[in-house]
């Protein structure tokens, strides 16, 4: 991820103006993805994000251009490659406040405002549109990543998912190779008719951008859709429940009720919360070890947590 200094200013001096200032925002530490706020000599704000990984550039064009008539979501300034193939995108910052950074200063009932819009947000998001295939959008991978049949898709990711952790000589293989197995033992109790919905796949508070209007605190966007695809709506849920609802539980009450102003919940929703649970436990822990090892504890407390129930 070197040497992406000229990169970036020949992105900004292209398609802004030779007068800006620069600022890195994002976790550059982890080596994915380049992330900066421009700012021009208008103070006009921009995000421009350089992709290190390929097809998450595609991913999050498709699907904001998908929503952009249902939830407030980054209006991309432009997009492109460069010559060696580099994928970025430059949009105009959401103004407001990243949700985490300000968390620990709302108030229970500020809280309570928040979650309960946010689930109106993803409500409106799952229920825009329905798909006849999970995984990849047709728009940005071949057919070979995309199932018809749900459990196939869900074995598919969780043998990616467990063989990446078993190449790794992790120090609690024990603990997560007893989580795999009460993993796949769910498949048969969320096999459901639950169709492909727009997801957004890392709906967390570090993707919502919130401010203050006459003393209230509001949703205003939501960014960060590089993970977004076609996928069954419950794996955004249990995001809420593993970084909200674990530590604030009665908070749960509150998106819910946002929430189910458009979508309703299955009979089987505390089976599915379990297993997405798990899943995201092992997958938080499949990479996070070396070079995110505070979020690989957060794994393994998760995974301690519901397999304690």
């Amino acid at each position: 991820m070197k040497g992406f200094n000229e990169k970036v200013i020949t992105i900004v001096k292209h398609n802004i103006s030779d007068d800006f200032k620069i600022i890195p925002i994002g976790h550059h530490e982890l080596g994915r993805h380049l992330v900066y706020c421009i700012i021009d000599s208008k103070n006009n704000e921009y995000i421009l994000k350089i992709y290190g990984k390929a097809g998450r550039w595609c991913n999050e064009i498709t699907a904001i251009k998908k929503l952009d008539d249902v939830v407030v979501l980054p209006q991309i300034v432009n997009y492109g490659k460069l010559q060696d193939g580099t994928e970025w995108i430059l949009s105009r910052k959401i103004p407001g406040f990243v949700l985490n950074e300000v968390w620990s200063k709302l108030r229970l009932e500020e809280r309570e405002r928040i979650v309960k819009e946010m689930g109106e947000y993803l409500g409106r998001i799952h229920k825009k549109s329905t798909y006849s295939y999970y995984g990849p959008w047709i728009e940005c991978a071949s057919n070979d990543y995309r199932f018809q049949d749900y459990i196939k898709f869900r074995k598919y990711n969780d043998e990616k998912i467990f063989k990446q952790i078993l190449t790794q000589n992790l120090p609690h293989e024990k603990l997560l190779r007893v989580a795999y197995r009460v993993l796949i033992s769910y498949y048969e109790k969320i096999n459901d008719k639950t169709l492909p919905r727009i997801c957004h796949r890392d709906f967390l508070g570090r993707n919502i951008i919130v401010n203050k209007f006459n003393d209230k605190w509001s949703v205003q966007g939501i960014i960060d859709f590089e993970h977004c695809q076609p996928d069954d709506p419950y794996i955004d849920l249990s995001s809420m429940y593993q970084s909200v609802f674990i530590d604030y539980p009665t908070l749960e009450s509150s998106f819910l009720n946002g929430y189910t102003k458009y979508m309703y919940l299955s009979k089987n929703f505390g089976d599915k919360l379990k297993y997405y649970l798990i899943n995201t436990g092992l997958h938080i822990c499949s990479w996070t070890y070396q070079c995110a090892p505070s979020y690989y504890k957060r794994g393994i407390r998760l995974l301690k947590l519901i397999l304690k129930d």
